[in-house]
């Protein structure tokens, strides 16, 4: 009786699991789609010459990022981890993954420094671009924390992270506050 329990639960365990992939494969496919559509949209624009404003701003436009991010929830898991994302976290181990999100990084801060609102180029490369290297980080993020369970976490990285979105939020009002009383560069 005992075994026959334990069989109809892992049963159970294994349809919960598949419900979860199959749920993670349509969260996957929907969040390339929108990718697909929101970048195309940006980067066609940027050709054909929308309006800047209607690029920047554009729910439309815009949404790659966030398509991203629920991308990199699917692949890499929030809570669980799935086995191939997993295995290649474990293959890429630390240092590869903090070298790659460092990488990632530079380039972002390189593609801000050459590139601005009034550049066509901004819009026909560098914010898809950023947005793809922003679905890097996360997913080196996530690989970093599972090679780094030994290693605490400094107190400094749990209160920016419990702050970030505020920042994100923040960022673009006090930019365009500064950059009238400081030079852009300062701002």
């Amino acid at each position: 009786s005992s075994v026959r329990k334990l069989k109809v639960g892992n049963r159970h365990d294994d349809g919960a699991q598949r419900a979860e992939n199959d749920f993670r494969i349509k969260i996957m496919y929907i969040s390339l789609i929108g990718i697909i559509l929101s970048g195309l949209l940006m980067i066609i624009g940027g050709f054909i010459g929308l309006d800047k404003s209607f690029l920047y701003f554009s729910d439309f436009s815009r949404l790659t990022p966030f398509f991203y991010g629920s991308l990199a929830a699917a692949v890499s898991g929030l809570n669980y981890k799935n086995d191939v994302f997993k295995r290649n976290a474990n293959q890429a181990g630390f240092a590869g993954s903090l070298l790659l999100l460092l990488l990632s990084l530079i380039l972002i801060v390189f593609m801000a420094k050459i590139f601005s609102y009034e550049n066509d180029w901004t819009f026909r490369f560098a914010l898809p671009f950023t947005s793809f290297l922003s679905f890097v980080i996360l997913l080196c993020a996530n690989a970093m924390d599972l090679n780094s369970k030994k290693i605490k976490e400094p107190a400094i990285i749990n209160i920016i992270a419990n702050r970030s979105y505020l920042i994100y939020l923040l960022h673009w009002p006090l930019f365009t506050i500064f950059k009238y009383l400081v030079s852009r560069n300062q701002a």
